[in-house]
C-alpha cells in the first residue's frame, strides 16, 4: 500500500513533465548516482561550494558510507553545513541559502524588505490546475485528516519567498500523524529551484517529506476538484522568524540580504530532480538490496576534493 501511494504521487507528476511512469532499474539509478556525483565535483572546482555539498548531502541518503560522500561532508566548514543541511525540528521552514556578506548600504535597502517577506511568507496560498479530486485539512503534522490525490500545476506564492509556478503530484489518505502520504514536485520562481519527493506513513517532524517539502508546523487546508484545486496554509515558524528578522536576527537562514539562493542550470536542475523522485521511491527493502549490488560509487570522475577554504562571500 505504502509503495502504490508513493508511486502513484511520482507518476502523476512523471506523467506531467516526461510522459513516461516505468519504474528505474538499480543500474539506471547507480548511473544517476555517479552523474549527481560528478555534477558535485564539477561544481566544487567552479568554487560552488554550497551547491556542491548540497548535492552530496543528497547522494549521503544512499551513499552515506561511501568513502568519498562521507568524507566531502566531513570536512565542509560547519557553517556551509549550516546553510545547506536540513533543521530535524525546524524542518522545511529552513532556508538552504548560501549566506553572503552585503555592505552596509545592502542591508539598509534590504530591512523593508525582508521584513514584508517575512511577514508574507507567514501565508501561502496556491491555485492548482490539473487532475485532481479531493480535501483535507493540517493543524500540524499530528492533527490532520486528507484524502486526496491529484496531478497538477499551481501558480501562486509560498514559503523560501517563492512566487512563481509548482508541479506537483499527491496521493494521502491520512487521519492524524498515521496514514501514507505522498508528494512529487518542483518550483521556480523568486525563490530559486526548490525540488523534493517523500511518503511518510507516521508523520513527526524530522521525516524527509517535512525536510524537503512541506511544513510540518503548518495550519491549513486543501480542496481539489477535477481540474482546479486551491491550498492555503499559515505557518506559526514563519512569524518567529518575522519577528526575529525585526532585530537582524534571522533564525530561518532566508533574508535576501544575507543569503543567496542556491544556483543551478536548468540541466542541473533536471539531474537533481529526477534523482530526487527516484530516490525518494525506496524502501527499506529497496535500498537494503540496492546497497548490496551497488555499496559504493562508480564514477570515473575525479576523487572527492577536500571543500575548499572558506573565503569572504560577495553578493
Amino acid at each position: 500500500m505504502k509503495k502504490l501511494i508513493l508511486r502513484t504521487a511520482v507518476v502523476l507528476l512523471s506523467a506531467m513533465m516526461y510522459n513516461c511512469s516505468s519504474a528505474p532499474t538499480f543500474q539506471e539509478i547507480n548511473a544517476k548516482s555517479n552523474e549527481m556525483y560528478d555534477l558535485a565535483m564539477d561544481m566544487e572546482k567552479n568554487g560552488k561550494q554550497e551547491e556542491a555539498l548540497r548535492l552530496m548531502v543528497i547522494l549521503s541518503g544512499l551513499y552515506g558510507d561511501d568513502p568519498k560522500v562521507k568524507d566531502y561532508i566531513s570536512k565542509a566548514s560547519a557553517e556551509t553545513k549550516e546553510e545547506v543541511m536540513n533543521d530535524g525540528m525546524i524542518g522545511f521552514n529552513k532556508g538552504i541559502r548560501a549566506k553572503v556578506t552585503p555592505t552596509t548600504m545592502e542591508k539598509v535597502l534590504w530591512y523593508i524588505p525582508d521584513r514584508i517577506l517575512d511577514l508574507v511568507e507567514v501565508f501561502d496560498i496556491w491555485v492548482n490546475l490539473g487532475p485532481q479530486l479531493g480535501l483535507g485539512y493540517k493543524l500540524t503534522g499530528a492533527l490532520q485528516a486528507e484524502a486526496f490525490v491529484g496531478g497538477y500545476v499551481g501558480v501562486g506564492y509560498g514559503q523560501k519567498k517563492m512566487l512563481g509556478l509548482k508541479t506537483e503530484g499527491r496521493s494521502a489518505l491520512v487521519i492524524g500523524p498515521f496514514g501514507p502520504v505522498a508528494t512529487a514536485g518542483s518550483s521556480i520562481g523568486t525563490g530559486g529551484f526548490q525540488f523534493g519527493a517523500g511518503m511518510e506513513v507516521f508523520h513527526t517532524p524530522s521525516k524527509a517529506l517535512y525536510q524537503d517539502m512541506k511544513d510540518y508546523w503548518g495550519i491549513g487546508g486543501r480542496v481539489g476538484v477535477v481540474y482546479l484545486g486551491v491550498e492555503a496554509e499559515i505557518h506559526p515558524i514563519e512569524l518567529v522568524d518575522f519577528l526575529g528578522g525585526i532585530f537582524l536576527f534571522d533564525p530561518l537562514n532566508d533574508d535576501f540580504a544575507t543569503t543567496r539562493s542556491l544556483k543551478f542550470t536548468s540541466r542541473q536542475r533536471d539531474v537533481v530532480k529526477s534523482y530526487v523522485s527516484i530516490v525518494r521511491q525506496f524502501e527499506a527493502e529497496d535500498i537494503d538490496q540496492y546497497k548490496k549490488k551497488y555499496p559504493t560509487l562508480s564514477s570515473s570522475g575525479a576523487e572527492a576534493e577536500a571543500p575548499k577554504k572558506d573565503t569572504p562571500k560577495k553578493k
